[in-house]
């Protein structure tokens, strides 16, 4: 009798797969933070921005998981609040065109959250652990040109105050705004999963394809956007599961 193998459907790797998800990065809330450079591939007109964090220290009203810094105002900002809920800023132009809200939920920042902030051209939505939290329409488009603050993409910090303090994981960029059902199959019920058949621009893996030492975390997404590890943030062992 010959011997038929169970086949496997949907998003998540099987059995046996090659993926596995062993370091995150820890930021320190004063300095840390990872440089990904300004590489016009991350100048994206619809945007999906995906990660896991797990807050330790203070916080303020604003703190700073991830800017992309553009213009004036041109700008992207992922962040968390005192409040317990996360946070974004997308800038659609200078002199204060811009968009941003707190997500509708609290959640206990203590714990890991995966987040996604998606844009499509009609719609800006928020997602934490796999389901929608905020939605608002906007139909402009984020404004990229650089009116002298750079335009480099940092994880851990903004460009001034308050950073993030805690650890950072599986971070990635997207030229497309992924669907509800994507970003559920990521969340993958609370364990980070292989995404690379989601084409992610970019994609920061905080250790797992560097062998969670050095201070080069490379990028496994299309990019090239390798990023540097800037003012002492370390690997973790401690990651989402």
């Amino acid at each position: 009798m010959s011997l038929v193998l169970p086949t496997f459907a949907g998003f998540a790797q099987p059995a046996g797969s090659s993926f596995s998800n062993d370091y995150s990065i820890s930021v320190d809330g004063s300095d840390d933070y990872l440089d990904c450079g300004d590489d016009s591939s991350l100048n994206v007109a619809n945007l999906t921005i995906s990660l896991w964090f797990k807050s330790s220290g203070a916080t303020y009203p604003y703190n700073y998981i991830l800017t992309k810094y553009g213009g004036y105002y041109g700008t992207i900002h992922l962040r968390y609040t005192t409040a317990g809920k996360f946070n974004f800023f997308i800038g659609f132009g200078a002199f204060g065109a811009h968009v941003q809200s707190d997500f509708d939920t609290a959640f206990t920042l203590t714990d890991w959250h995966h987040v996604a902030l998606t844009y499509d051209g009609s719609h800006i939505k928020g997602y934490v652990d796999g389901s929608e939290d905020f939605s608002v329409a906007e139909t402009r488009s984020i404004y990229y040109t650089s009116d002298g603050d750079g335009q480099a993409l940092h994880i851990g910090k903004g460009k001034y105050a308050n950073p993030a303090e805690g650890l950072i994981d599986e971070v990635s960029w997207f030229g497309s705004a992924l669907s509800a059902s994507d970003i559920t199959a990521m969340y993958n019920s609370g364990v980070p999963t292989d995404i690379s058949s989601l084409n992610p621009v970019s994609w920061w893996r905080m250790g797992d394809n560097d062998g969670g030492t050095g201070t080069t975390v490379t990028d496994e997404g299309s990019g090239g956007n390798d990023g540097t590890l800037t003012n002492g943030p370390t690997f973790s062992s401690t990651v989402p599961s």
